[in-house]
């Protein structure tokens, strides 16, 4: 269940139907769907590689699906999280409230390791010293000057990893908040480690600032939270505002997929009366990267774009009649198999 949940958050992070998952990892689309549902609870091995390339799933997020995260959790943080949910989702079940509790726990554990990782050189640093210390109250000259050595190796590397370091410390601080349930402290952390790059590098402040847009929109697609995908398209929107389309063509086109998406699920998850005003601005993003994008330049932007515009073709809001839908359906229609052929081809 847990591994489906993964497979369903992912597919949305990549802007992805379930057709569009189905021609990247050669699986059939009602094999995704009975994945995601939970129908199929241990899928094969061989099944499961194939999403996770195609998903980009990483091997911890894989490994910790098969954990049991909610012990994992400290009880403080368990009841802070849990009274949390209580305020916002007041009528919850208590499925919801375990998924909920579930997913906290996962972010909760991949935090706490990331941050064991980033002591580690430090620590590192300590132990060496430490140990050259005792090499010396020895007399052993050959073996201090080794570790002081290796010392200076690492704090070496450390300093050409300072602004990184610095960039990734912000980034912590805002997976913090999104764990404690504040979005906006969270949005105000990415923002201000993506400027650390200010005047820098162009394409590493964007890439950076895609990244935590990508968290951002990773939160607002499991907790549904339209906040969390409002911060995520500012965040997008800044990085139109510093890229050259001429230019920095595939990154600018990944931005403006990600906006679709983006504004896809706030079609789903804010208030009802701005759902086709959201469907229209994700209709313009797709269209935009096919006008600069085709089977030969950009293949992979070109047909990723066709599969979600044919998604939005097939809702018949879009049809102001009854031929208009048959139009719109043919036309989805044809954009899901040039997409799916393209897929198929490059397997």
């Amino acid at each position: 269940m847990l591994f489906g949940r993964l497979v369903k958050e992912k597919r949305g992070i990549e802007g992805l139907s379930q057709d569009g998952l189905a021609g990247k990892c050669g699986l059939a689309k009602a094999r995704i769907s009975d994945i995601e549902k939970g129908k199929i609870g241990n899928p094969q091995a061989k099944t499961v590689d194939a999403l996770c390339v195609a998903l980009n799933i990483s091997r911890e997020e894989r490994a910790a699906c098969h954990a049991a995260p909610m012990s994992s959790l400290p009880p403080r943080l368990l009841e802070q999280v849990a009274r949390n949910f209580g305020r916002k989702m007041p009528d919850a079940t208590e499925e919801e409230l375990e998924a909920f509790l579930m997913a906290k726990a996962e972010e909760f554990r991949e935090m706490r390791e990331r941050l064991k990782r980033m002591a580690e050189t430090e620590s590192r640093i300590s132990e060496l010293i430490k140990a050259a210390n005792a090499a010396l109250g020895e007399g052993d000259f050959g073996t201090a000057d080794d570790l002081l050595k290796e010392a200076e190796v690492v704090q070496l590397q450390l300093s050409t990893l300072s602004l990184e370091k610095q960039v990734q410390l912000r980034i912590e601080r805002g997976n913090v908040a999104l764990v404690n349930g504040n979005v906006g402290a969270a949005a105000d952390h990415f923002e201000r480690s993506s400027r650390y790059f200010s005047g820098i590098d162009v394409v590493l402040e964007a890439r950076n600032r895609h990244q935590c847009a990508t968290l951002l929109r990773y939160h607002g697609y499991r907790y549904k939270s339209h906040e969390a995908l409002y911060a995520a398209r500012s965040a997008l929107q800044q990085n139109l505002g510093i890229l050259q389309k001429e230019i920095h063509t595939e990154t600018w086109c990944q931005t403006k997929n990600a906006l679709g998406g983006v504004s896809v699920r706030l079609s789903q998850f804010d208030v009802p009366e701005s759902a086709m005003s959201h469907l229209s601005d994700a209709k313009g993003h797709y269209e935009d990267v096919r006008a600069v994008t085709s089977e030969e330049v950009l293949p992979k932007m070109f047909a990723t774009a066709g599969l979600d515009l044919a998604n939005i073709y097939s809702d018949r809001r879009f049809a102001k009649s009854d031929a208009d839908d048959e139009t719109n359906l043919q036309f989805a229609l044809s954009l899901q198999f040039a997409a799916l052929r393209f897929f198929f081809q490059s397997r």
